[in-house]
């Protein structure tokens, strides 16, 4: 009986151990400080557009709580990185990222699942991330497929595809991580050049670019 006592006293101690040796997470967010930083100073009244960005679609292979690594010396090898998760769903972190973005740099009203004041013209925005990879101490990729639908029934919606690679210097997650932000950049400028009808440059960093407009039927 008394062995027993000394069991189950040990007990608490080895949990303590344990979890005294168990890594702590380590969260990260594609959600730059300075995103949306100028669009919360204005006033709705002064805003001309509002933008309102779909659920984000992703792989299922990334689409975890965990950041997912990809091999650099192979296509079909993944790893999941159990201490280094993201701050939110990645879906969710991407359309944060895009949408405070594309508000900065369109003096746009972001809205979400909320009306829009009357007489605001609303851009509709689906985005479909095709490829999300990172590779430890190479660099990041991401292809995407966006639709643009304008506020006139008149005009057909805009589908874009493309894909961006992004090199990094060092190893670790950070970098990574930083990487897609300037990725997930150059897609929303894409996107507000669509938006403002200017001509999408070939040097914005997108490779692949390939654009079509849908009959306004369609």
């Amino acid at each position: 009986m008394k062995q027993s006592f000394r069991l189950l006293a040990a007990i608490p101690a080895l949990l303590l151990a344990a979890c005294a040796t168990t890594p702590a997470s380590r969260y990260f967010s594609l959600v730059s400080p300075q995103n949306g930083q100028s669009a919360s100073g204005r006033a709705a009244a002064s805003q001309a557009i509002a933008i309102h960005l779909q659920p984000v679609g992703l792989p299922a292979q990334v689409d975890r709580p965990q950041i997912v690594l990809s091999r650099p010396d192979s296509d079909a090898l993944l790893l999941l990185l159990n201490e280094s998760v993201w701050a939110a769903p990645l879906a969710d972190e991407i359309r944060q990222a895009l949408s405070l973005s594309l508000a900065d740099r369109l003096d746009a009203l972001s809205i979400d699942g909320m009306r829009a004041p009357q007489g605001l013209a609303v851009w509709t925005i689906g985005f479909t991330v095709n490829r999300f990879e990172m590779r430890n101490g190479d660099g990041a990729t991401l292809e995407a497929t966006w639709r643009l639908s304008p506020p006139s029934a008149t005009t057909g919606a805009r589908f874009c595809r493309a894909m961006a690679t992004q090199p990094v210097d060092t190893a670790g997650v950070e970098p990574l991580v930083e990487a897609q932000k300037a990725l997930l950049e150059r897609f929303s400028q894409a996107i507000a050049s669509s938006v403002k009808g200017e001509a999408l440059s070939r040097d914005a960093g997108l490779q692949s670019l390939r654009c079509s407009t849908a009959s306004a039927a369609g």
